[in-house]
This record gives C-alpha cells, sequence and structure tokens, in this order.
C-alpha cells in the first residue's frame, strides 16, 4: 500500500513524498538467535517522486525516470548509475476497473517490462531491482475508490441475522489443558454511528485436563458482543508492511508488521507471524537502524522465554485467529468454519455434538502406552475404533487415519515425527469419542 504523505512545491517542481515500510531483515541475526524487522525503509517506488514538465523521477536510495508522454519507439535513459534504458515498445487500449483506458508497455535494457496507464498511472512494475512483481489492485482517493480497497471496521464487523461462526478454541498450561469449540449465532444487530452490537447465541463443547481430573462441559447461553470503530484497534486502521503495536493479554506488549492477504476473494490482515511466532521487543531494545523482533520477548533486558503471538481479521468474518503462547502457557481461538447468506465454508458442528448429546466422550475405558513416549504408543480399547485423530495443545490437527486393522481394539501408532510437547489422540468408536491426552519426548 503506497500514499502520498506530504507534497512540496519548488519552482515547477512538485515533490510528493511516499510512506514508509518496514521489511524482513535476513542479515540481522545474532548469537542470541534473533530476527530484525528493517523500518522507515522505502517502497518499491522509493522515498519521494519529482514531477518535474514531462518526466517522473523517482528517489531515494534508487533513482530512475519515467517519461509518461513519450511514443512508439522513444527511448530514454531509465536509469543512469546502472546504465539501464527504456524504451516504449507498444501502445494498447485495455479495461481496468470496469474502464476503457490507453496504455504503454515500457521495455527496460534488462528486460524487464513496466506497464502505464493514462488514468491510473503505474499499472504493473517488474524490475530485476525487486524480489516481487507490483500489480496495481485499487485507488483510493477522498472523493471515491476504484478497484480494491483496503477492508475497514465495517467490512470486517459486517454481520447478519442468521450468520453462524464456528471457532475452534483452546489453552494449556503447566497442569491445564483445554480443547473445545464454540459456536456463534447471530439473532440481533444494531447499528450506531461508530459501534455495531450483536446479540447471539452460543454453544459451547469442552475437554478439560487439570491433571486430576477430566470433565466434559457443553452450556448454551445468550450473549451480547460490541465493536465500537476507534482508533484503538491498529491491525483495522494500518496498512500492510506497518508496524504496529499490539497489546498481549496478561503479557504486555507486542509491535509486529501487519501483512494482507487475500483468500477464495476475501481479505485479511494479520499482525505477529502466520505460524504464531512474533516479532517482540521492548521499545527499549531498539537498535540503530532496525526494529528488533523476535521469537522472545525482553523486557529491561530480561529474557521471558520463547513467545509467539498472532491475531487475523477478515472481511465479513470478524477475527478469525488469535493465538498466543510461550514456555508456560497457550491460547487460541481459530475460526473454523462459518454460513453466510445460508452457504456453509469449512466445519459447523451440529447442536446435538456441542451439547453433548451425540458422540459424547468415554475416558476412562481408553489406555495409551507408553506415555511418555518418544517413536510410538501403543493403543488398547474397549470399543471398536473407526478413525483416530491426533491434535497439539492447542487443538490444531496434526492428521486423521482411518484405522484398518483386522482388530481394531489395539493398535500402534508411529509418533516418531512429532515434535516434543503435549497431543490429543481422539478416536471415532461404534459407541462414541475416545479421548486421551499423550505426551512426545
Amino acid at each position: 500500500t503506497i500514499w502520498v504523505d506530504s507534497i512540496d512545491f519548488v519552482g515547477t517542481d512538485t515533490t510528493f513524498y511516499l510512506n514508509r515500510i518496514v521489511t524482513n531483515c535476513d542479515t540481522c541475526a545474532n548469537s542470541w538467535g534473533e530476527s530484525y524487522l528493517w523500518y522507515n525503509q522505502p517502497n518499491f517506488l522509493q522515498r519521494k517522486v519529482i514531477k518535474q514538465n514531462n518526466k517522473y523521477i523517482f528517489l531515494d536510495p534508487a533513482e530512475f525516470v519515467i517519461l509518461p508522454y513519450s511514443q512508439l519507439n522513444d527511448t530514454w535513459i531509465f536509469d543512469s548509475l546502472n546504465n539501464t534504458t527504456a524504451e516504449i515498445i507498444s501502445l494498447n487500449t485495455n479495461s481496468f476497473f470496469g474502464i476503457t483506458d490507453s496504455t504503454k508497455t515500457i521495455k527496460l535494457s534488462t528486460n524487464d517490462t513496466i506497464i502505464i496507464s493514462k488514468n491510473y498511472g503505474i499499472i504493473k512494475f517488474k524490475t530485476s531491482y525487486l524480489t516481487s512483481d507490483y500489480i496495481l489492485m485499487g485507488i483510493e482517493t477522498d472523493i471515491g475508490n476504484v478497484g480494491f480497497a483496503l477492508p475497514t471496521f465495517w467490512d470486517f464487523y459486517n454481520f447478519e441475522v442468521g450468520d453462524v461462526f464456528q471457532y475452534h478454541n483452546g489453552s494449556s498450561g503447566s497442569y491445564h489443558l483445554q480443547y473445545g469449540y464454540k459456536k456463534h449465532t447471530i439473532l440481533s444487530k444494531l447499528l450506531t454511528v461508530d459501534s455495531v452490537i450483536y446479540t447471539i447465541n452460543v454453544k459451547s463443547y469442552y475437554y478439560i485436563d487439570d491433571s486430576y481430573n477430566v470433565t466434559v462441559t457443553s452450556s448454551e447461553y445468550i450473549d451480547t458482543i460490541y465493536y465500537i470503530d476507534n482508533d484503538s484497534d491498529s491491525l483495522v486502521k494500518m496498512s500492510n508492511n506497518q508496524l504496529a503495536y499490539e497489546d498481549i493479554p496478561y503479557y504486555g506488549y507486542s509491535y509486529s508488521k501487519i501483512t494482507v492477504s487475500e483468500d477464495n476473494g476475501l481479505f485479511s490482515k494479520t499482525i505477529g507471524g502466520s505460524t504464531y511466532t512474533n516479532y517482540q521487543y521492548g521499545m527499549n531494545d531498539l537498535k540503530p537502524g532496525y526494529f528488533p523482533t523476535n521469537n522472545y520477548v525482553l523486557y529491561s533486558g530480561m529474557y521471558c522465554g520463547p513467545y509467539g503471538y498472532t491475531r487475523t481479521l477478515v472481511e465479513g468474518l470478524g477475527m478469525a485467529l488469535l493465538a498466543f503462547e510461550d514456555n508456560f502457557y497457550g491460547e487460541i481461538q481459530e475460526l473454523i468454519g462459518y454460513i453466510k447468506n445460508g452457504d456453509t465454508t469449512g466445519t459447523i458442528f451440529s447442536d446435538g455434538y456441542l451439547l453433548g448429546l451425540e458422540n459424547k466422550i468415554i475416558e476412562n475405558n481408553f489406555t495409551i502406552f507408553p506415555n511418555p513416549a518418544s517413536t510410538y504408543i501403543q493403543c488398547i480399547s474397549s470399543a471398536q475404533v473407526e478413525s483416530y485423530t491426533i491434535y497439539d495443545i492447542f487443538g490444531r490437527q496434526i492428521k486423521t487415519i482411518n484405522t484398518k486393522q483386522s482388530s481394531n481394539y489395539e493398535f500402534t501408532i508411529e509418533i516418531s515425527a512429532l515434535s516434543k510437547g503435549i497431543y490429543l489422540l481422539q478416536t471415532q468408536t461404534n459407541t462414541g469419542n475416545l479421548v486421551k491426552k499423550f505426551v512426545k519426548e
């Protein structure tokens, strides 16, 4: 995302100062295994653009020139430092954002291409200087937008009565493991000037192991959710590749890069790492030229252990992921399915399952040994096992296997490929679900 931060006029020249971004620094690691984000960096169009008569000069730190009014076969020096030339090789008419527009294709002596249009400027930018190709997706202005626009508060939290959201929830600690599902059904919607209020029906189902007792709970209740449009949520307000501040429950704060992505036509924003690896440091740990980030937290120079944090918003779905973890505690809420406009996407559990009326868990008829184990576990069940699924401590599915042994009451599972940690083994039997916790050494 690129925008003009400020404009300066000197004679007939106009200088546009562009926004800065943060980028990953792959060469900044040190003996602590730290990783870093370069901040205050230029985007691919550099830090500023000078409009000078019939040419545009892109400056700092690189320098290149585009002559938008050149005609077919015209040539010029694109980059004097690298002795790169440019030539208009074709004139065309194309449709962009539903409007027919004239375009010019610029070929560089490096065999790269740039496409510009009369109404929208640079449409495609591909050069050997860059690690990515850039294609214009949309333009936002004070008088209206064309093409794609970054999702706003009202885009993220736009639900309708009858919408259903199915979440997986999990948390773990040294002596605690909780895993289950929660389903929200929108019952009513109230809009105000700066907020939206939803009344929801909640059905939940949880497996809880506190190392002394195992319980299964189901519940149903009515709740109210308030979403307020203000500047406190950096993930809503800020753009991709910006450095954002985020409060972390129980742990303090995080500074992380925001990324924007698209999946099945829905755009999302994420802060933190997609694999729950976070970019973390206290402000006192800033170092010249780059902003330190890591999978552990430093507060006043104190080491606090491995740490991860991720939060994702998806337009029309709200918060699709919230996950954080350290050596001692972890928690996750993940959207695994939803119903909108009557169409179902992902997994939606029946009310009977969530309220414990079907497929009830049977805990005391299932045995795992050895436990802990490093290479395999032996499983003995009092009921015939049809399939089993392994989940990690946050309820993320690792694998599912249909059992095909001649005897489905006793079987062996290879676990050598699993990382060390706590796992849940859930087996589907002819009488219900059997669940057991095991530890991979």
